[in-house]
Parts: structure tokens; C-alpha cells; sequence
């Protein structure tokens, strides 16, 4: 039981940080000139996704948590950090020029 609520939790924070990122990409895909910042933007994207997909599948097969999951975990809540630190400097950035 508490595995699966890990793992939903873990797949929702994850969901978050891919809408937040999308978000984030549409406020600053302006700004990005380089072929090889919006590769690693999709990168990133896709990793969110995958991750959030993944958590549903370990809940509905019961695996056991072991640490790579939790870091999983941290690194999603870190992306949804970084993705509303980004986009309140872009919301700053707009509105001073």
C-alpha cells in the first residue's frame, strides 16, 4: 500500500514538473537561439514524461522503493524549483523592458 502511493505520488509530482516545464518552455523558447539548449529543453521534457509514466507502472506491479526512485523523486521536485524560479525571472525580465 504505501508503495503505491509512492509511486502515484511520485508520477503526479512528475506530472507536475512536465506541465510546469511546458509552461516554462513556452514563456522562454523565445529566447533560446541555440540548437543545443532546446535539445536539452526536449531532453528534459521527455524525462519528466517518461518518469511520470513510469511511476504508474512500478505502482501497478507493486516493486519494492529502493533509492533510485526517491532520487527520482527529489529530482522532479528540483525541476519544478528551477521551472518557477525561471519563469518568475522571465515574468521580471518582461516586464522591465
Amino acid at each position: 500500500m504505501i508503495n503505491e502511493i509512492f509511486y502515484l505520488t511520485k508520477g503526479t509530482i512528475a506530472l507536475i514538473a512536465a506541465c510546469m516545464f511546458m509552461y516554462h518552455m513556452t514563456t522562454a523558447w523565445r529566447y533560446i537561439e541555440r540548437r543545443d539548449q532546446q535539445l536539452r529543453y526536449y531532453a528534459l521534457l521527455a524525462y519528466t514524461i517518461t518518469i511520470s509514466y513510469a511511476s504508474a507502472e512500478l505502482a501497478a506491479e507493486h516493486q519494492p522503493i529502493h533509492g533510485r526512485h526517491i532520487l527520482t523523486l527529489l529530482v522532479n521536485i528540483f525541476v519544478i524549483y528551477v521551472a518557477w524560479i525561471s519563469i518568475r525571472e522571465t515574468r521580471k525580465y518582461k516586464s522591465s523592458t
